[in-house]
C-alpha cells in the first residue's frame, strides 16, 4: 500500500511541471491616445465571442496580466470610463507562451477625427447618390435626384 501511494505521489509531482508548462500569459499596457497609462481599466479576456474567460484590471502604470490561460485563441477587450472600448481579436496563445498585447483607448472626439470631411453645400453635387452593384461589380440599381424642388427621386435599373 505504501509503495502504491509513493508511486502515485511521484507520478503527481513529476506531472505537475508538465501541466504548468501548458498554460500561458496575456499581458500588456493600456494607454489613451496621448500615451498616458490608464489605471483601473477593465480588461476582459474572452475564450469565444460569448464566453468570458477572465477579467483583470490595470495597475497605476496601465499594466495588466492574465495568467494561467490554456492555449487557444482569445479576444481581449478593454473598457474604461469616458473612453470607447478597444478590442483585439484572434490573439493566439501557445502552450507556455507569454503574449504582449498593448491597447489604446480613444474618446469619441478622437474617433471622429478619422471620419471623412463632410461635403459643403457650395460644392457641386454628384449626378448620383448611391449605386447598388452586383458581385461582378456592375451597376444594378442607381438612384438619381429628380428635382430638388419636387423632392422626388428617379430609380434607374441597368
Amino acid at each position: 500500500m505504501t509503495r502504491k501511494l509513493g508511486c502515485l505521489l511521484l507520478f503527481l509531482l513529476t506531472g505537475a511541471p508538465a501541466f504548468a508548462a501548458g498554460v500561458g500569459v496575456i499581458s500588456g499596457y493600456v494607454t489613451d491616445s496621448s500615451g498616458s497609462p490608464q489605471m483601473g481599466a477593465v480588461v476582459d479576456i474572452y475564450t469565444s465571442a460569448a464566453t468570458l474567460g477572465t477579467t483583470v484590471f490595470t495597475d497605476s502604470k496601465g499594466h495588466y496580466s492574465a495568467e494561467n490561460l490554456p492555449p487557444g485563441k482569445y479576444q481581449v477587450k478593454v473598457t474604461a470610463v469616458a473612453f470607447l472600448p478597444s478590442l483585439r481579436e484572434n490573439v493566439k496563445l501557445n502552450s507556455g507562451a507569454h503574449v504582449l498585447i498593448n491597447l489604446t483607448l480613444s474618446t469619441l472626439a478622437d474617433a471622429l477625427q478619422f471620419l471623412p470631411p463632410r461635403r459643403s453645400n457650395a460644392s457641386d453635387p454628384d449626378d448620383w447618390h448611391w449605386t447598388l452593384r452586383s458581385s461582378a461589380n456592375r451597376p444594378v440599381l442607381r438612384a438619381l435626384e429628380k428635382d430638388k424642388d419636387a423632392g422626388g427621386m428617379v430609380v434607374v435599373r441597368q
